[in-house]
């Protein structure tokens, strides 16, 4: 879980019933543990096209993961803008010379909020380079000052097609000003869009603030990864 090589657990890709029901998701789990014996998997995961809020409120060994977040390009240029949206700008990044920056800026969001080591991960210096080569990779200004990076890439992902963001991030003292939305929506203008292309994204079920901010933009939740306990 979250990248930790001490939280083994079990993906499942395909299965041929649902798993909307406790019996059914413990039936799965016995075999999973007897299967995967050697491995000692300590959660097993699922991809659901709800979102199962009640589901999971009232089996306490369920948690969500991943909630995928959607909508299609075209439609949400077609939105209003958000509020704040001229006090952002967004330039293509020349370079990496703002990556330490950006790192003690994600360092220290993961040492005040500890909880956060299994919702969210630092992205490369390798990966970042990757997208800014193919223009997906942005700083953003908030009223001219570097404030943050925000970035997408374009892939596929179930029955998602387009841009993925891949990393969204604001210094602390830009943060809870509702300004990402802004940013966000900043992002979408920039991005090519052809018919049907989409902008997804995946965000843990507990970050709430991140959910919603993606909600004022127009995105909506698409489906979620669910965790079971074994």
């Amino acid at each position: 879980m979250g990248g930790d090589l001490t939280k083994p657990y079990v993906l499942v890709i395909h299965k041929n019933f649902s798993l909307h029901t406790v019996e059914n998701i413990w039936l799965i789990s016995a075999l999973l543990s007897k299967e995967y014996k050697l491995f000692k998997p300590q959660r097993f995961g699922w991809f659901s096209n709800n979102i199962e809020d009640q589901l999971i409120e009232e089996n306490g060994f369920l948690s969500g993961d991943m909630v995928y977040i959607s909508n299609f390009l075209e439609k949400l240029k077609d939105n209003d803008k958000p509020e704040y949206y001229e006090r952002v700008n967004l330039l293509p990044a020349q370079n990496l010379d703002w990556f330490e920056r950006y790192e003690n800026a994600y360092e220290k969001l993961l040492a005040d909020n500890p909880n956060f080591k299994e919702m969210i991960q630092i992205t490369s210096k390798s990966t970042l380079e990757q997208l800014k080569d193919q223009h997906l990779l942005y700083e953003v200004f908030i009223d001219e000052n570097w404030a943050g990076i925000i970035a997408a890439n374009s892939e596929s992902d179930l029955f998602f097609s387009g841009f993925c963001v891949y990393e969204e991030l604001l210094l602390k003292e830009f943060r809870g000003q509702n300004l990402a939305p802004a940013m966000q929506r900043h992002l979408i203008e920039k991005l090519p869009s052809k018919e049907k292309e989409m902008i997804y994204g995946t965000i843990h079920y507990d970050n709430v603030p991140s959910i919603k901010t993606a909600q004022k933009v127009g995105r909506l939740p698409c489906g979620m990864i669910v965790m079971a306990k074994m």
